[in-house]
């Protein structure tokens, strides 16, 4: 349906209708007013969008919150607590580990759940930045892999307890310079895609942005039905012609600006 159409409609509606009683008019206005229905419809695509985007920024915002735990978890073991014991130093490598493997899960679900190729390139280079925290420097790897720390074929981490022990047993100093090292390359990892320009931070923007936009417009589109409709149980002489204007005003505004 074109203006023209939406127009000629108009017109229609307020002859036959304009000197009706409001509940009358109202209930015409619901079921054959094109305007309505436009808004109706409008009003359903937005919701869905928001629903849509709604959902991606839970995903994100879980996303967002693994990268967080890596975030704490590397920093305790770039820089432990002043008289941190041996065990300590094994809890805070225990904890780094899940927290790790817990943002590569984040990352994969948030790709498998994306609706744009953007949201999931950038969930996949955030994984893809996090795995390489261990593959960057074949040094560290070396080093982590004989205290008990290794990284599986899918990219996860795994952690041998009693190698780990052991390994602190022998060579405290060693193992601690090697645990920080690795907190503080995988600090910097999270710290970037945590930032507004980084992977995370940037679609977490971007999707709330989103969402803020689609709220707006669907809070005028329903205000600007409510007044149609007011327009609509009038039944001053004057109604055909603010509806008109309203109508078309209203048309441009759901057709002319799609998101």
């Amino acid at each position: 349906m074109n203006i023209t159409d939406m127009t000629n409609a108009m017109r229609a509606n307020n002859v036959l209708y304009g000197r009706t009683t409001g509940a009358a008019s109202t209930a015409k206005t619901s079921s054959n007013d094109p305007i309505a229905k436009a808004f109706e419809q409008a009003d359903k695509r937005v919701q869905q969008q928001r629903d849509v985007t709604t959902s991606q920024l839970s995903s994100f915002g879980k996303l967002k919150s693994s990268f967080s735990d890596v975030q704490s978890t590397a920093k305790a073991l770039s820089a432990p607590k002043v008289g941190a014991t041996d065990a300590d130093i094994s809890k805070a490598a225990t904890a780094f580990v899940a927290a790790f493997n817990g943002a590569l899960k984040s990352a994969q679900a948030s790709q498998t759940q994306a609706t744009s190729v953007g949201e999931s390139t950038s969930a996949r280079r955030a994984e893809t930045d996090l795995r390489r925290v261990m593959g960057r420097d074949s040094n560290l790897s070396s080093s982590l892999k004989s205290m008990g720390i290794t990284q599986k074929s899918d990219g996860s981490l795994a952690m041998d307890a009693q190698k780990f022990t052991a390994a602190a047993l022998a060579n405290p100093t060693a193992l601690r310079a090697t645990v920080a090292q690795l907190g503080q390359q995988s600090q910097t990892v999270a710290n970037q895609q945590l930032a507004d320009t980084g992977n995370v931070g940037r679609t977490l923007k971007a999707l709330d942005t989103r969402s803020r936009t689609l709220q707006s417009r669907q809070s005028e589109q329903q205000a600007a039905l409510a007044s149609l409709q007011q327009v609509n149980n009038s039944s001053s002489a004057n109604a055909y012609g603010y509806n008109a204007a309203a109508g078309l005003a209203a048309y441009s505004s759901i057709y002319g600006n799609t998101f």
